[in-house]
């Protein structure tokens, strides 16, 4: 359902803004963490 992963998009950016906002380094493994966390499909890219 394309509305139910544009949700689950906006709460990974917020949580990686969050996450940003805090001081956190973000690395490409914790961004591949919350991915799988917000269940979000890889970019076709």
């Amino acid at each position: 359902d394309e509305v139910e992963i544009q949700e689950r998009q906006s709460d990974f950016i917020n949580e990686i803004r969050k996450l940003a906002a805090s001081g956190t380094t973000i690395t490409p493994t914790m961004v591949e963490k919350l991915l799988e966390e917000f269940k979000i499909p890889p970019a076709d890219n």
